[in-house]
């Protein structure tokens, strides 16, 4: 499996896959929304000539990496493809210097189910929403697996960064991990 950015000569393959997957259809709409495409083409894992998925996520200037969409080819699945697409994302992550690692997701859909199987559980959930709310600690993280290691305690301290946290208060967040319960109204 080879994993990279896409091109702006491989788009087509990436739009042909709207017509065919939901996630990837939302993903194309708010790329195209919020005029991503140039500055932060998606994360591309390729098997040969095929695409095996594709993952959007982008660096903050508050030391975040906001994760917003990851997709994975039914013939693909369990095969560690999401698994490896986040190990590059770290791996950029660190050399960034990013901190700390966002991403909401649909209560019970895959994206949620695919980190509880690695125990990673949310921070908050976003009722209006039902969202899960996925804030987390990634300092000196390099991989998935130091991710995982690490899952149990990174959420232990909760972001300072006061825009995120005006955010979920906007969102009427819940929180439910204990060690942000104290930040519920």
């Amino acid at each position: 499996m080879e994993f990279r950015y896409m091109t702006l000569e491989e788009r087509p393959l990436v739009d042909a896959l709207q017509r065919k997957h939901n996630i990837v259809a939302e993903f194309h709409s708010r790329w195209t929304l919020w005029h991503n495409w140039d500055a932060r083409p998606p994360l591309l894992a390729w098997d040969g000539n095929a695409i095996a998925g594709l993952y959007a996520y982008a660096f903050t200037k508050s030391g975040y990496v906001n994760s917003y969409y990851i997709w994975v080819d039914d013939a693909y699945r369990g095969m560690g493809v999401a698994g490896g697409m986040v190990d590059f994302m770290l791996k950029e992550a660190l050399d960034h210097g990013a901190k700390r690692y966002k991403s909401r997701m649909p209560t019970g859909k895959d994206g949620e189910k695919f980190w509880r199987g690695f125990g990673v559980k949310p921070c908050g959930w976003i009722p209006d929403l039902d969202e899960q709310l996925y804030d987390y600690s990634i300092e000196g993280v390099g991989s998935i697996h130091e991710f995982i290691v690490n899952a149990p305690t990174s959420n232990d301290i909760p972001t300072t960064d006061k825009r995120s946290l005006s955010h979920y208060m906007r969102l009427g967040v819940v929180f439910t991990d204990p060690h942000w319960l104290h930040l519920n109204g």
